[in-house]
């Protein structure tokens, strides 16, 4: 289910970046370009159970295949820039892009409903578990909450989330993808906690 939300939320932000008037071709172009982009995590599945004792591997599979991915999406790459194709043409056409962007503002906005849904997934999912403090379980609980709600008025034109105190809507859920990382970093998962029947039933 994560990988599904990651590859929806994906999907959607590309749409808005790619936009085309045929929203077929707009589909078919994104699709294509979060297949491609979902690599490095794909990998990096496939190789960790096989070098799981040699860290080291499976740390840097990651970012190496990330980095390549974007070097070859980049203007200095040995493609020049496949993902720049639609700006080469002369006129005004990356300012059409721009302004495209701009009028499908509300295209991210189902990205964070999207990202408030997984939020509280993961949250419910750490809570049950006990792999880390409830109390920052909570806060992610809380924090995908105020994220899905406040973003959902504002598909609605109730307030204004881009701006403003509206912004205080991602202020929990910043917290909590700030402590947790930190507390993962410091402490670790609650060891007691793994081979509990809650934990496995998870």
């Amino acid at each position: 289910l994560t990988f599904l939300g990651f590859l929806l939320s994906l999907n959607i932000a590309l749409w808005g970046l790619y936009g085309n008037e045929l929203i077929l071709f707009s589909l078919v172009n994104s699709s294509l370009l979060v297949i491609l982009f979902s690599l490095p995590y794909i990998a990096d599945r496939l190789i960790y159970p096989k070098f799981k004792e040699k860290g080291i591997l499976s740390t840097i599979t990651f970012p190496i295949i990330t980095t390549a991915i974007f070097f070859l999406f980049s203007l200095e790459g040995p493609f020049d820039g496949i993902a720049y194709f639609a700006v080469f043409e002369y006129g005004i056409l990356s300012f059409k892009q721009i302004a495209s962007i701009a009028v499908r503002h509300w295209v991210w906005r189902l990205v964070y409903i999207i990202n408030g849904v997984a939020s509280l997934m993961l949250a419910y999912l750490l809570y049950q578990s006990k792999l880390i403090p409830r109390s920052i379980s909570v806060l992610g609980l809380i924090g995908g909450a105020v994220l899905l709600a406040g973003t959902s008025l504002a598909m609605f034109g109730l307030i204004d989330v881009d701006q403003g105190a509206g912004m205080l809507v991602v202020l929990p859920g910043g917290l909590f993808e700030l402590i947790l990382p930190i507390w993962l970093i410091v402490k670790g998962f609650n060891s007691s906690a793994i081979d509990s029947p809650s934990a496995k039933q998870i």
